[in-house]
């Protein structure tokens, strides 16, 4: 039987990530074993190791895993992955079914209803703490609330990109805001649908204001002959031209 090489004190100082990687290959380790499971149902796995037929052993120091909270653990460990998202996606919107990280999905819709029953004065998990970082990072209660505001925060971002570079021709790939040049795409992908009357988010609002800034609702080689285009009959683009291809570096 393999022993597992892990301390309380190695995983006591771990940060959030590596103790959960700790602990649970600390217990894989001992999933041969045909004795019960000896550290406390608040350090174990959440619906998984507790009542398995396995044994922990961690170098003798079983007592010490009473003062071991796994389950902050885990907190923290999907905080950062939360965050991780928002620098992906500029937004805190998981949604409940996300096949990159189904367990990130489901924790996000734990904060809500725990949330909820803090606003009930009911025993949840979420403390005034814990609120706090996630509105910190914008972490939105009522999803459902979200789209709207998440819209219009982007047009705003576009606007600004408009008085920076002169057009609204962001490239998909844009490094400044990777979450802008996403943006921009999923218009021009719900635009195309809702031609096509497919379901959509667009509106004949949005479109307005979008084409009010002189958006252009067509991508890739189209935009660059498009910008050519303007040259030959106004003799203008070049610049634009070079402009494009530098922000897709």
């Amino acid at each position: 039987m393999m022993t597992a090489a892990v301390s309380f004190k190695q995983v006591e100082e771990a940060p959030a990530s590596s103790m959960v990687q700790l602990v649970n290959h600390a217990i894989a380790n001992y999933q041969a074993s045909m004795t019960t499971l000896a550290v406390p149902s608040s350090t174990a796995h959440p619906m998984s190791y507790t009542t398995s037929p396995n044994k922990l052993h961690v170098q003798n120091d079983h007592d010490c895993w009473d003062n071991l909270d796994y389950n902050e653990a885990i907190w923290e460990l999907r905080f950062e992955e939360l965050c991780q998202y928002q620098r992906e996606h500029g937004d805190c919107m998981v949604p409940a079914r996300y096949r990159t990280n189904p367990q990130l999905g489901h924790w996000v819709m734990t904060q809500r209803s725990h949330y909820q029953l803090l606003q009930k004065v009911k025993p949840c998990s979420i403390t005034p703490e814990r609120v706090r970082r996630l509105e910190n990072i914008s972490f939105p209660w009522r999803i459902r609330l979200m789209p709207e505001k998440v819209w219009q925060t982007r047009y705003a971002q576009l606007s600004e990109y408009r008085e920076t570079y002169g057009d609204c021709l962001v490239p998909q790939r844009f490094h400044p805001n990777p979450q802008l040049g996403f943006w921009v795409n999923t218009q021009r992908r719900h635009y195309k649908l809702m031609k096509e009357g497919k379901k959509s988010c667009m509106t004949q609002e949005r479109i307005q204001m979008l084409e009010a800034s002189g958006f252009i609702w067509m991508t890739g080689y189209r935009i660059k002959r498009h910008i050519h285009q303007e040259k030959k009959i106004h003799g203008i683009g070049e610049r634009r031209l070079r402009l494009f291809d530098s922000r897709r570096q």
